[in-house]
């Protein structure tokens, strides 16, 4: 069957094809709010189609940059909203921005497209097991190389699947990916080897037995090695050496609120505090046993914890010191720090941990540790541009938050008399990237704590990415993981993925529960690194050249 008949719609040189367009409106509703994982399994198909129909690598590389840009605006549609009330701008330049964002956020389907349309020209010979093994080679490869701000690959579909998703722990998210375009492509072979052949089913079924079967058999075999990965964590987990009451406070303090305590007004500090420290009265009111560590979100202090600027600042320091001191427990929260240099102000994003002792007198100072956050999130916390004075004329809300010196782990002690637990702290962006949580790992971490502020993005989508990239950090880690944050998604990840406590979103709220503490489980991905990306990159690369070569004889005979 030719493939005209499957698109009979006309490809034209420079608008989105119909195979493109398809395959757009399966893609986005295969992430959140939506979440329709199944859809990814075949959303590619039919732009692969497209690209095989373009008559020049141009036009491929044109629906390549369709697919990215037009994916984009599903996936970052909360990006107006999110700019606008963050950074105080006109609905216009949030809409500017959510271009630009679509413009590049995956820039590899513009680079991929004309290689793929390359592959399948019939001078290549058939597609299949070496085309196809290079094409998911690619494609992983260039999706690693181009920057991407949130770090945003279609393998992150692939979280609600229990057995699936354990693959993270191999080579991080990549290796989802690597399965999604190996489904994809495979398909695309199967419906491509029927379309452009005159043949009847027997013939087909017999070309295509090959291919079927070397999919089938990775499948079948990732799909095994993960449920067995699953059970194998979620029997730890039954058995843990240890458990950790925590107690979660979400504050849901709204962003006028958060603004003005920013903006030096001290009765806003004093509203966003007693509010977190009356939650945190009722979580110890009702809940038992009582938490052995309680854990508030991102900035949920507000202001500037142990070396305040005003005596209004210091009055609300001691106010929590003696709070934390009366409950006996340790608290973990995210708050500013600052250091004041010759030459300038330094203002950090830091998680402070409080430990008050047994014998402490309530004016006491508890023993602190604090962690500055290091990779900051552009724009929001620092401006990565050269001219930033010219930049701050029109955003002046953008941040100017100083880096830290990197990973570290508190050592938390519960007072049940049960050895310390290493805790790694990681605030908000910095759970997007798996070397942070890798290196936790390396440092003896055996719990993550992340807080988050995700208040500015709404509930449209990015809260929720913010939570599935935190399922696959404990994945790669095989550590649970207590997120706190101010408006949602907080709650436990375990191990294996699950999330068997998550909070609503937009609502003030609190939880407790046990932290299983289970003994280490290496991973490959601990030892490696990120590995997929880079030797997916090489080796397609080596691929295209061995094709260039096996095939440039047949290319030069055509030619004569």
């Amino acid at each position: 069957m030719p493939t005209r008949f499957l698109f009979p719609m006309t490809q034209r040189r420079y608008s989105p094809a119909t195979g493109t367009l398809l395959s757009v409106a399966l893609a986005i509703p295969a992430f959140p709010p939506y979440e329709i994982y199944l859809f990814m399994w075949v959303a590619l198909v039919p732009w692969l189609l497209s690209l095989a129909r373009c008559a020049t690598a141009r036009e491929a590389a044109i629906q390549g940059y369709w697919m990215n840009l037009l994916v984009g605006f599903g996936w970052g549609s909360w990006v107006p909203a999110a700019v606008s009330e963050y950074l105080g701008v006109s609905t216009a330049a949030g809409l500017a921005a959510l271009f630009v964002n679509a413009s590049f956020h995956q820039l590899h389907f513009v680079l991929f497209a004309p290689a793929f349309h390359w592959l399948t020209r019939s001078e290549r010979g058939a597609f299949g097991i070496p085309q196809l093994s290079i094409a998911i080679l690619l494609f992983a490869g260039l999706d690693w190389l181009m920057p991407n701000i949130f770090q945003h690959t279609v393998g992150w579909a692939l979280h609600s699947s229990n057995a699936f998703v354990q693959l993270v722990e191999l080579g991080g998210p990549l290796v989802l990916t690597l399965l999604i375009l190996l489904a994809n492509v495979a398909l695309f072979a199967l419906a491509h080897e029927g379309m452009t052949h005159s043949q009847s089913v027997i013939d087909w079924s017999r070309r295509s037995f090959p291919l079927i079967a070397f999919v089938t058999s990775i499948m079948f075999t990732g799909w095994l090695f993960g449920a067995y990965r699953y059970a194998q964590i979620s029997q730890a987990i039954e058995s843990p050496l240890r458990t950790l009451q925590i107690g979660v406070v979400q504050g849901n303090v709204r962003n006028d609120v958060r603004r003005r305590w920013a903006g030096g007004d001290i009765e806003a500090a004093r509203e966003a505090l007693k509010l977190y420290i009356g939650q945190t009265e009722e979580l110890f009111g009702r809940e038992r046993p009582l938490p052995d560590l309680i854990l508030w979100p991102e900035t949920a202090y507000p202001g500037i914890f142990r070396r305040p600027e005003t005596e209004a600042q210091a009055n609300l320091n001691v106010a929590l010191d003696q709070y934390i001191a009366e409950r006996g427990r340790p608290f973990i929260f995210g708050a500013y720090d600052r250091e004041d240099r010759i030459d300038k102000r330094v203002l950090r994003n830091a998680i402070f941990f409080v430990q008050p002792q047994a014998d402490q007198a309530r004016s006491a100072l508890s023993p602190m540790d604090v962690y500055h956050k290091h990779i900051l999130f552009p724009v929001g916390e620092y401006l990565p541009f050269a001219s930033e004075d010219f930049i701050r004329k029109w955003l002046p809300r953008a941040g100017a938050f100083s880096t830290g010196t990197g990973p570290k782990v508190f050592d938390v002690v519960a007072g049940d008399g049960q050895p310390t637990v290493r805790m790694g702290p990681t605030i908000c962006y910095e759970d997007l990237f798996p070397s942070h949580a890798l290196e936790l790992v390396q440092r003896g971490a055996q719990l993550i704590v992340n807080v988050s502020n995700d208040s500015w993005f709404g509930d449209r989508g990015l809260p929720r990415f913010h939570l599935i990239v935190a399922k696959l950090r404990s994945i790669e880690t095989r550590l649970p993981q207590v997120r706190a944050t101010n408006t949602g998604y907080s709650g436990l990840v375990l191990p294996n993925g699950e999330v068997p406590y998550e909070s609503d979103y937009g609502r003030t709220q609190t939880m407790s529960f046990a932290v299983p503490i289970i003994a280490p489980h290496e991973t490959l991905i601990m030892n490696t690194g990120d590995w997929v990306g880079p030797s997916s990159l090489g080796l397609s690369l080596l691929g295209l050249f061995w094709l260039l070569l096996a095939t440039r004889p047949r290319d030069l005979e055509e030619a004569e």
